[in-house]
């Protein structure tokens, strides 16, 4: 159902969306694969979508790293808050990523 979500998001605003449909999940292993998650204290994520990469951020996170997802899709976020937002260490933000230096400072270790 969240690739119907996606692709609704994607024919309602092609400009703001970069894909027509969500990653596939051996694309975000790949993506992931070579972060050092024993050395993060916060990673931000831009644009999650509905969370193809979050799942597997979460999958290799450290407890005590923060995550920050920063969205500027209302639907989109929405469902991330849905699916993540009773997770402790994760903020789900409804933004730009221009802005990301002062949600670092907010939220983050910066």
């Amino acid at each position: 159902m969240e690739w119907l979500s996606f692709l609704k998001q994607y024919i309602q605003g092609p400009r703001w969306i970069g894909a027509i449909a969500p990653s596939s999940k051996y694309l975000a292993a790949k993506m992931v694969k070579d972060i050092a998650f024993d050395r993060a204290s916060c990673i931000v994520e831009y644009g999650p979508g509905t969370g193809m990469f979050t799942e597997k951020l979460l999958a290799n996170i450290q407890q005590g790293t923060i995550l920050i997802l920063i969205e500027n899709n209302a639907r989109f976020c929405h469902l991330l808050r849905k699916k993540y937002g009773h997770l402790p260490n994760i903020h789900i933000i409804h933004d730009s990523a221009v802005h990301v230096d002062q949600h670092i400072r907010q939220y983050g270790t910066g």
